[in-house]
């Protein structure tokens, strides 16, 4: 039986090295096609949860990247909510068409930034 799963670890490891890696999962197209599904599609709470989760793991780790930086994590005025940020987000997606082939976390750093210029990295 060892013998059996020496061969499966190490046929699952084969198809993982064979696997092309992505730098990014998703671009601005694909987390827009996701914040914008329609609430009659079958598949609208799934991609409803698909989008906020997306922009809420981005928040935060920008928000990690500030405080490692040394900078203050208070940058967003009050407090927020995950819907709002997802509208910030899908503003920012649908103003800017011509930026939604670039990587989405990308963008909706973005758009966090152009929302509140204080959470600029820069600054």
């Amino acid at each position: 039986m060892k013998w059996f799963l020496r061969i499966a670890v190490a046929c699952a490891a084969w198809l993982i090295a064979q696997t092309p890696a992505a730098a990014d999962f998703w671009d601005g197209n694909q987390l827009f096609a996701e914040c914008r599904t329609s609430s009659d599609s079958p598949t609208y709470y799934q991609s409803a949860s698909n989008c906020r989760s997306y922009i809420t793991g981005v928040f935060d780790d920008f928000m990690l990247q500030r405080v490692v930086s040394g900078k203050s994590e208070d940058c967003v005025i009050g407090n927020i909510t995950a819907g709002q940020l997802r509208d910030v987000v899908d503003r920012y997606l649908y103003e800017h068409p011509q930026t939604r082939a670039m990587p989405a976390s990308f963008l909706t750093r973005m758009a966090i930034i152009d929302a509140w210029p204080a959470c600029s990295l820069s600054r």
